[in-house]
């Protein structure tokens, strides 16, 4: 499945919840890296990697968390990475979107909190 693809996103959503009727654990390890130093980052590339880390994991919260939340149980693995709390040279086109993971990984985090639904940062910092 291509996470940059929303009716991708939908049709494998619900075909799990056809297939499976529930979905206990998601787990959003879909990524791309990308190296160019920040004065030469085209624009469209930083695009690119930004629907893919950032928007591919919203993209299957969004399709799949209200099940959970209907259950009261569950939980997201967000796959980030050390770099999105420091960056490499030619690393900051992927340390953004990996740091835009992170924040938007806290807040689900919080925003969840009682619910049942468990957030976990597999990549950085980890919270249950």
């Amino acid at each position: 499945m291509d996470v940059t693809q929303l009716a991708q996103v939908k049709a494998v959503s619900a075909a799990v919840r056809r297939d499976f009727k529930a979905m206990d654990v998601l787990i959003n390890n879909a990524g791309v890296h990308l190296l160019a130093k920040v004065e030469d980052l085209p624009e469209e590339l930083l695009r690119k990697a930004l629907d893919t880390n950032l928007f591919g994991p919203l993209r299957m919260i969004q399709a799949l968390l209200p099940g959970m939340k209907r259950r009261r149980s569950g939980m997201i693995v967000q796959i980030s990475s050390t770099l999105a709390f420091r960056s490499i040279p030619g690393g900051g086109g992927y340390s953004a979107s990996k740091g835009a993971l992170a924040r938007l990984t806290e807040s689900l985090r919080v925003e969840l909190a009682g619910s049942g639904v468990h957030v976990l940062d597999g990549g950085a910092r980890a919270w249950c």
